[in-house]
């Protein structure tokens, strides 16, 4: 049977409770206990209380650069924008950005229906409508402005159209950085000194957008402050071309999309624009890649990205800039002290200055201070009612801006992200999703994710696989010590964000499960648990007469040297079959290097064949616990229905506890 539906079997509702989703009781006993290296012993470094004390900084994130992000209208808008960001930011071998997400999917109503107002009021004085919606609006999105200012962001975004028409509205009191996603657009217009196309006109550009961003008028005011001219479609363009366009999107009649769109920007452009704003959250990816079109087009959300981008490179290079001042101004003061001192003028930096005492100068001088918080991305997102009310002015909203928790909602998910930052976007991704199905509304959700984690955790593996390899190897924990306290602390804030049950999208972090849940009072899945429980609800019969149900397991040597998934699979009765030495010398591990080397065919056979070999080893299913060898077969595959993917287990896992969670809610609401 296939393991990638959601078939969910009346037993799992009933288990709820007793098994997968218990809480862990809070236990007093120390959440980590550190260890040191001093002549070669290991010694306790710290207690409970401290690392507890170490566990609640003021700020999540404390970098300079980390980008406050508010969502909108569309998750999927969100999504988007975040992976660009995440993806033209790690270019050039730079890090990822810190950043903090906060999105609303149940404000797309509310959002709607507000610039519908807003452009009736727009049109017409003599209408006399009140401002409830977009009050409410107002509100919501600046007690998410104020919770990404407390989460430590030095800059704010919107990758969302519509909320930018009450951009004023929103940053009024912030005290931060608020980009404009119009001012974005037009500056890179202006850098590109465009010339008109037509003597004795200034330079024009072409704007396709709803009514609603068109009548909001953002987009045409920051224009033409640089001098823009501005055009517009007509009614003819909107009600026969753009219209129609999103209807066939919505239809999934992407061929006659194309052809509309592509007939309504032709229209601006012989109008001689020199460039067409696509402004339309429904019409953007539309058109091919390759689409000659788009090179006479620009999308405002990639000028959003690409300006918040080059905010925090130049935030970075300006400290980079302050700290060598610093540097230089204390050893300019150091060599100060010492002509005092000695009574003459001297470079400290001469010949005759002592080696030992130069020596430990410069030590102190350059030696660089660890952060006291790694970077880290956390993604926040909210379903809060619709029926609040408009408190009236701006000090009570500002009042009501900062409840106890972010997230009140009985079903929200709190997602501590690992070793890959493209790992936790997919597992986002389903999440939404397969949330959304059945006309359910997506799961509010907070994720915390650090992409530097990444080497600590792949070597804090290696560390962990010699020591179960070998008691003899004397290996201190200083390298897992700084991983759980790291994971901890976000889950810690995951806690105080709101969040009502914590999972980690990671293979490696699970290595470390027991210690980072370690006085969590919520439920906190286990990925190994998710994956056993799913194949027992399947019922599966052996295969061989006289034997149990065998389960195969594909993953990296770390993974299989911490035993996690076998012990949780035997725990429910299952027989584990691994991976020889030569299956994971000779396939595995040459799979992950032709994947590197992007040649995926060769992944592709080697993968087969390694799923071949457990196969005829009487294994009912294989699980492929790997994050470097995920979607290397095609999704049609007949392999891939004896195979299941953990991640996916415990995506359907999470979308069941909160589905049971909501459940339980409606039936104690009756």
């Amino acid at each position: 049977m296939s393991f990638h539906a959601l078939n969910c079997p009346p037993s799992l509702l009933s288990n709820v409770n007793k098994n997968l989703y218990r809480t862990r009781p809070t236990s007093p006993l120390s959440l980590l206990q550190a260890q040191t290296v001093e002549s070669g012993s290991s010694k306790n470094s710290g207690t409970c209380a401290t690392i507890r004390k170490r566990r609640s900084p003021k700020h999540l994130l404390n970098q300079p650069n980390t980008v406050g992000i508010i969502g909108g209208a569309s998750v999927s808008s969100t999504l988007i924008f975040l992976e660009k960001l995440v993806l033209w930011s790690a270019r050039d071998a730079e890090d990822c950005l810190p950043f903090v997400v906060c999105s609303d999917p149940s404000l797309n109503e509310e959002l709607m229906l507000s610039t519908l107002l807003h452009s009736l009021k727009t049109r017409s004085s003599q209408i006399n409508l009140n401002d409830d919606h977009s009050s409410i609006v107002v509100e919501n999105l600046q007690r998410k402005m104020a919770f990404l200012e407390k989460s430590g962001a030095r800059c704010i975004v919107m990758p969302c159209h519509i909320s930018h028409t009450w951009h004023a509205e929103i940053s009024e009191g912030c005290s931060l950085p608020f980009l404009h996603i119009g001012e974005c657009v037009a500056r890179e217009l202006k850098e590109a000194n465009l010339k008109p196309l037509e003597a004795g006109n200034g330079v024009r550009i072409g704007l396709l957008a709803a009514d609603g961003i068109l009548s909001a008028g953002f987009y045409q005011q920051k224009l033409q402050n640089l001098g823009f001219e501005v055009v517009l479609p007509d009614k003819a363009t909107i009600e026969h071309m753009l219209i129609p366009a999103v209807e066939s999107v919505n239809k999934r009649d992407m061929e006659g999309a194309q052809n509309l769109l592509r007939i309504a920007i032709q229209v601006l452009l012989v109008r001689a624009v020199n460039v067409v704003i696509l402004a339309s959250n429904d019409l953007r990816g539309v058109l091919p890649h390759d689409d000659p079109l788009l090179n006479k087009c620009i999308d405002p959300m990639d000028a959003l990205a690409r300006s918040t981008i080059k905010w925090a490179r130049s935030i970075k290079k300006a400290q980079r800039r302050r700290q060598q001042l610093m540097v230089d101004r204390l050893s300019i003061l150091i060599d100060r002290k010492l002509w005092l001192r000695r009574g003459m003028i001297m470079s400290f930096h001469a010949l005759n200055c002592p080696p030992s005492l130069l020596s430990n100068v410069n030590k102190t001088l350059y030696k660089t201070r660890r952060p006291s918080s790694p970077l880290s991305l956390l993604l926040a997102q909210t379903v809060e009612s619709g029926s609040s009310k408009n408190s009236g002015t701006c000090a009570t909203i500002k009042k009501r801006r900062s409840p106890k928790h972010l997230l009140n909602q009985p079903n929200t998910v709190g997602i501590i992200g690992g070793a890959s930052v493209s790992s936790t976007l997919i597992f986002l991704e389903k999440l939404v999703l397969w949330s959304t199905r059945d006309a359910e509304d997506c799961l509010p959700f907070v994720v915390c994710s650090d992409p530097s984690l990444n080497e600590e955790l792949m070597l804090s593996t290696l560390l962990h696989s010699l020591k179960t390899r070998s008691s003899q190897i004397n290996l201190n924990d200083d390298h897992s010590s700084i991983v759980v306290e790291n994971l901890q602390r976000k889950m810690a804030f995951l806690e105080k964000s709101g969040a009502r049950c914590i999972v980690m999208p990671c293979h490696i972090s699970h290595t470390w499960h027991a210690e980072i849940s370690e006085g969590c009072s919520l439920p906190f899945l286990h990925i190994g648990e998710c994956v056993a429980r799913e194949l027992k609800e399947a019922n599966l019969k052996p295969l061989e007469a006289g034997n149990g149900v065998r389960i195969g397991l594909l993953a990296a040597d770390g993974i299989l040297s911490a035993g996690f998934y076998q012990q949780k699979l035997q725990n429910l009765g299952f027989e584990v079959v691994l991976p020889d030495k030569a299956t994971i010398e000779h396939m595995l591990i040459p799979a992950v290097e032709s994947v590197n080397k992007r040649d995926m065919e060769g992944a592709q056979n080697l993968l087969r064949i390694a799923i071949q070999v457990l196969l005829v080893r009487a294994v009912n299913v294989v699980i492929l616990a790997s994050n470097d060898l995920r979607g290397v077969l095609p999704h049609d595959d007949p392999l891939l229905n004896k195979c299941i993917d953990p991640m996916d287990a415990l995506a359907r896992s999470t979308i069941k506890w909160a589905r049971s969670i909501k459940k339980v809610r409606k039936r104690s609401a009756k």
